[in-house]
């Protein structure tokens, strides 16, 4: 008994941030698998991989949201100013943390929250504008990762088809419109975005 409690004391006591990538990484995995799930039924008309695949991808999606809410509200933080004083040119990072959110869509899993936190994670420190507007960014991914998951719901009610193809046009014409903007220096503010990650002060 002592033991099975000091056992679980361990397991709870944890990084958080392990349990946070821990969890992004099981829903890439349940994500991955219900593509190939997805493959198999359009190449064999299976249709218990149609069903199988749905009920994968809601639990991927569903986990996945969850670790990435955790590493985001444990790394956010205002930046005011960076090392050397001077902020950096952030235009073409933010250029890309808008664009690889696009991957999703050409079969990389998750490929809409994981690419862009990386460029955010990496480059905040430089400029505070690309740590605002990377977590604007972040916050609309995380929306749409739940308006997919939504969409995939609705595939039972056979209306998630095309609530998916209208998720894929907006995201596109966003993210295209948000990298256009950065180019130019201004701001972008997402249409239909959950603030679901604040920086710490705007609390």
């Amino acid at each position: 008994m002592l033991l099975t409690r000091y056992t679980l004391v361990r397991i709870l006591n944890l990084n958080k941030k392990s349990w946070a990538f821990g969890g992004l990484g099981i829903g890439l995995i349940l994500v991955s698998v219900a593509m190939v799930q997805t493959l198999r039924f359009f190449l064999f008309r299976h249709p218990a991989s149609s069903l199988t695949a749905i009920t994968l991808i809601c639990a991927g999606l569903m986990v996945a949201l969850g670790g990435m809410i955790i590493l985001l509200r444990l790394d956010r933080h205002v930046v005011l100013q960076p090392p050397d004083n001077r902020e950096k040119d952030s235009r073409f990072k933010l250029l890309w943390c808008h664009l690889s959110a696009l991957t999703v869509w050409v079969g990389l899993p998750l490929g809409n929250l994981i690419f862009p936190y990386l460029i955010w994670a990496f480059g905040r420190h430089e400029s505070p504008k690309l740590n605002q507007e990377g977590l604007e960014c972040l916050n609309f991914q995380l929306s749409l990762t739940l308006y997919i998951l939504l969409s995939a719901f609705m595939f039972y009610l056979y209306i998630g088809f095309l609530m998916l193809a209208g998720l894929f046009l907006l995201h596109l014409i966003f993210a295209l419109y948000a990298a256009y903007k950065s180019l130019q220096g201004k701001a972008f503010k997402y249409p239909l975005t959950i603030q679901i990650i604040k920086p710490i002060n705007s609390n």
